[in-house]
């Protein structure tokens, strides 16, 4: 049987029109209704932190309504303020001014599993969820570990009404399309991969990645919390004077990367160029 046609390859570096459109200076706008924005997230790394693949044979689940099995999913550990996250994007007054959607590289089976653990049920508000399968990947690269590039004019021209239907290939879910046309005026892609966003660079925060390295520092943190208050009862009676105890090391917080974000999306919300405010160095 003859393969499948190959799909056209990936450009591998930014348009001169949009090279152009980064170097218009951005304004402040008074109203941010007025341009509305576009946040695209990606999951694993970004959002939380999936578990390595048990050792061993694959594992399977079985479903208990239609009796049918699948494999089981990796554990994900969602990053923290995932909640106030969450909150602060689906509140109604920040949907006045953006749009939000997932695109991640992984294959669509583990981007709904990761999108139950982080978006619970306002999984509904994001306007898209897209996985592999918009990717533009040959059938090889699709079920191989593979640099993949996000092209923003794809969520450009397939989530406006403005630009007709798209010929790509369909997402996970089928969106709910935005009433309003995005460009590189609107968007943030929010990736912890500096080549994801390759076409568009300053459309891209690029955030540190959630590993497990990090994540270990917060169980630290957590579990500092919980045995705080009993060395406080100990402190108040007074077992040691005020002025002989030492001082305690500062210890670090948890991570506080998507509290970053939520200042990030505050400020461009008033801005007229989302690529243009990045490239004069929006972000320092």
């Amino acid at each position: 049987r003859d393969p499948s046609p190959s799909p056209p390859p990936i450009p591998t570096e930014p348009s001169a029109e949009y090279l152009e459109l980064s170097q218009q200076p951005s304004t402040h706008i008074d109203d941010p209704s007025s341009s509305h924005k576009l946040l695209i997230l990606d999951l694993n790394g970004t959002l939380l932190y999936r578990e390595g693949k048990p050792q061993g044979p694959r594992r399977y689940r079985r479903d208990r309504v239609n009796g049918s099995s699948e494999p089981q999913h990796r554990v994900a550990h969602p990053r923290p303020y995932m909640g106030s996250f969450r909150q602060y994007l689906f509140h109604p007054k920040t949907l006045e001014w953006l749009d939000t959607m997932v695109w991640s590289s992984a294959q669509p089976f583990n981007v709904d599993h990761m999108v139950d653990q982080c978006f619970k049920e306002e999984k509904e508000k994001l306007i898209a969820v897209w996985a592999r399968d918009t990717l533009g990947l040959t059938s090889a690269q699709y079920h191989q570990k593979t640099q993949t590039t996000k092209d923003l004019a794809k969520p450009w021209t397939t989530l406006s009404f403005e630009d007709g239907p798209s010929h790509e290939p369909a997402p996970t879910t089928e969106p709910s399309r935005s009433a309003y046309a995005h460009s590189a005026l609107t968007t943030l892609l929010l990736d912890d991969s500096p080549l994801k966003a390759q076409l568009q660079p300053w459309n891209h925060f690029c955030v540190p990645e959630y590993t497990a390295q990090i994540r270990g520092r917060d169980l630290s943190t957590r579990q500092r919390e919980r045995d705080k208050p009993s060395s406080d009862v100990q402190d108040a009676e007074g077992a040691v004077p005020q002025k002989k105890r030492k001082k305690p090391k500062k210890a670090l917080g948890y991570d506080q990367i998507l509290l970053a974000v939520i200042g990030v999306l505050d400020t461009i919300k008033g801005e007229s160029n989302v690529s243009g405010w990045m490239r004069q160095c929006g972000l320092w």
